[in-house]
């Protein structure tokens, strides 16, 4: 599959938003996960970014858990969302 400009446009732009590979796949339509994991690899993009509110919300839950036991779930718990990436 080839990537038009428009489709690599979206892509650079939904990735720098923090958006997910799937969230993207979506947007898109007809392509996989998979494939936008590859051209962001292929593109040299990195990590995407979070926004600020995100992070500070991360960062909150966190802090708030006062138990070992109360960090892994939320831990467990923020993987399972997908706001955070392993």
């Amino acid at each position: 599959m080839t990537w038009t400009p428009e489709q690599e446009n979206l892509l650079r732009q939904r990735w720098a938003e923090g958006k997910s590979a799937r969230e993207i796949a979506l947007e898109l339509g007809y392509i996989s996960r998979n494939r936008v994991i590859m051209k962001v690899h292929s593109l040299g993009l990195g990590a995407g970014a979070r926004p600020q509110h995100q992070q500070a919300a991360l960062i909150a839950r966190i802090q708030d858990a006062d138990t070992l036991d109360a960090l892994k779930a939320v831990l467990v718990d923020l993987v399972k969302s997908g706001a955070i990436r392993v």
